[in-house]
C-alpha cells in the first residue's frame, strides 16, 4: 500500500454499456469509502495499465466476457501482489485460467448486494492493509 491522502483502486471493468450499472455500483462504493477509482480510460497522461496498477492499492475486475485487456489487467495485478476482488454476471464462463480463484457471480437483478460486498470487501482489505503498515515505535 502506498501512502497517499486516499486510497486507490484499479478498475477493471469493461466499458461497454451492460457493464454500466456495474461501474455505478462500484463507483458509489468507492465513492463513499473515499477511494480514488483508478482506469486506463480517464487518465490525463498517457500510462501503461501496468503503471497505473502500480499506483493502485488493490483492484475490481468484471471478467464477465473474458475480455482480453481486463484478464491481462488481472494478470499484471497478481504479478505485483495487488489484492483484487474478481466478479462475473450469471449465466458467463469463467475463464479456466481464473479456476483457482474465488469469483463472485451476481445478476443485474441484484446489483444492490453486489454494491454491498463490493463495500464490505474494500472495508475488509484496507483494514488489512493498514494493519501491515502501522509504523512499530520502540519507547
Amino acid at each position: 500500500m502506498s501512502f497517499r491522502a486516499s486510497p486507490s483502486c484499479y478498475l477493471a471493468i469493461p466499458s461497454d454499456a451492460q457493464f454500466a450499472p456495474v461501474r455505478e455500483a462500484v463507483l458509489d462504493a468507492l465513492r463513499e469509502l473515499e477511494v480514488e477509482p483508478l482506469e486506463e480510460s480517464d487518465l490525463s497522461k498517457p500510462s501503461s495499465p501496468r503503471e497505473t496498477l502500480e499506483r493502485a492499492d488493490f483492484v475490481i475486475a468484471d471478467v464477465t466476457g473474458s475480455s482480453r485487456s481486463v484478464l491481462y489487467e488481472l494478470g499484471a495485478a497478481n504479478a505485483l501482489r495487488k489484492p483484487v476482488l474478481i466478479f462475473s454476471q450469471e449465466h458467463s464462463e469463467v475463464p479456466p485460467e481464473l479456476g483457482k480463484m474465488q469469483v463472485i457471480v451476481y445478476s443485474l437483478q441484484q446489483i444492490s448486494e453486489l454494491k454491498d460486498y463490493v463495500t464490505y470487501w474494500i472495508k475488509t482489505t484496507l483494514r488489512v492493509q493498514r494493519s501491515r503498515y502501522v509504523p512499530v515505535v520502540n519507547m
